[in-house]
């Protein structure tokens, strides 16, 4: 995984020392490939991601703000302390072991209790229920591909 320096190392390089970024969605690729992803389309709110890394799917659930005094990430003074950051946002990433984990997750967990948008929350499990039941199909396609092929060899 990309430590904040090499995420960043163009804004390091442009302006010489840190001073700071707004842009989390660097960080967010950095943590594996993202299967769906909801950002609030406002000035500050909630973002939830749904990942897949190597056979393992995570969601990351974080708000974030329009200044320094509410976001994390613009309140950061050094590169370091955007280190601190990303290893926290990347620990907070609920992470299952199994597709079908992650799917039970996604439609039996109290979502209202997180305290995060209706319309973001149910864009957000349906676009991921969505991937999620992709992958699933496929793999099930080439498994029944696989059989077949066995068959006919045998």
């Amino acid at each position: 995984m990309l430590t904040a320096q090499e995420i960043y190392a163009e804004e390091l390089e442009n302006q010489g020392a840190w001073f700071g970024t707004g842009d989390y969605q660097p960080m967010l690729d950095s943590f594996g490939t993202i299967l769906a992803q909801e950002d609030e389309a406002n000035y500050q709110g909630d973002s939830l991601v749904l990942y897949q890394s190597e056979s393992r799917f995570g969601i990351l659930s974080f708000g974030w703000g329009s200044c320094s005094g509410c976001d994390a990430l613009q309140a950061c003074d050094s590169i370091e302390e955007v280190e601190e950051l990303r290893l926290e946002l990347f620990n907070s990433i609920k992470w299952f072991d199994s597709l079908d984990e992650a799917l039970v997750y996604l439609n039996e967990h109290d979502w209202e209790g997180d305290f995060i948008d209706q319309d973001l929350r149910t864009d957000f499990v349906s676009k991921a229920t969505k991937a999620l039941n992709a992958i699933k199909t496929t793999e099930t396609l080439a498994l029944k591909q696989q059989n077949q092929n066995q068959k006919e060899n045998s």
